[in-house]
């Protein structure tokens, strides 16, 4: 399934580079598990590869940076699921004329499915910024019909769980964490009886351009759930905290 939806995904964005106007373009790098993030002006329908050729055009449209939102995209139906910026000062991510922006992009990765709840799938999005990541939102996408739909957004999820991660470790310890820029990580880390499907979710924190400050690293392992009312779930069964001072 996975090399099928690779397939699919490279199609989606082949085909994209053959286009004329259409409502979006998706961001190569970020194609993950069948979804990626996109970028257009709602609205407008844009030759995106006409643009990339001519200077002059490209530069209007980057002067139209207030107007373009960021799009969670379907890779199978190559259709848009949800806006991910609503605001016209949300930072973007886009790839335009050769140029893209500058200490900023957006992927995305899928968090397991959870059939209990219906055919659902948790879908995260994490900004990259200059000196860190961050898990911005996370969407539930119900897979039960042939057409996707998110169902519901979380912007709180990974504050919700730091906070989690943070009663497990000493007033010492929160304070080194809370000082530097944080990374964060999330990767699946297998089954067994206690916590069933768990992920292992890393932060690591540093000073920017410090030798003084540690690298901190907090690890959480959790379960993640999905209610019948689309909410997320989450429980944490362990948490590890080390410090690197070289």
């Amino acid at each position: 399934m996975k090399n099928l939806i690779l397939f699919v995904a490279m199609s989606l964005i082949s085909l994209n580079a053959f286009s004329a106007a259409r409502e979006f373009r998706i961001n190569g790098y970020s194609a993950n598990d069948g979804y990626a993030i996109a970028w257009g002006i709602p609205g407008q329908l844009i030759d995106f590869e006409a643009v990339d050729q001519d200077e002059e055009k490209s530069a209007a449209l980057w002067q139209e940076m207030p107007s373009m939102r960021n799009y969670l995209v379907d890779l199978q139906t190559n259709q848009i699921l949800a806006t991910i910026n609503e605001e016209p000062d949300e930072l973007i991510a886009v790839t335009l004329g050769g140029m893209s922006t500058n200490h900023f992009s957006v992927y995305t990765q899928t968090l397991g499915n959870y059939y209990k709840a219906g055919d659902d799938e948790l879908v995260a999005v994490i900004e990259a910024h200059k000196w860190g990541t961050s898990l911005s939102s996370v969407f539930v996408v119900s897979r039960d019909t042939l057409q996707p739909k998110a169902t519901n957004r979380i912007n709180d999820l990974e504050e919700r769980m730091l906070n989690a991660a943070k009663t497990k470790l000493t007033a010492a310890q929160i304070a080194q964490f809370d000082k530097g820029a944080v990374y964060i990580n999330i990767k699946n880390g297998g089954y067994d009886e206690q916590a069933q499907q768990y992920y292992l979710i890393t932060w690591e924190s540093s000073v920017p351009k410090s030798i003084d400050d540690p690298l901190v690293t907090v690890t959480a392992r959790l379960k993640l759930q999905v209610t019948k009312e689309r909410e997320v779930k989450f429980t944490i069964d362990q948490v590890k905290y080390s410090q690197d001072n070289n």
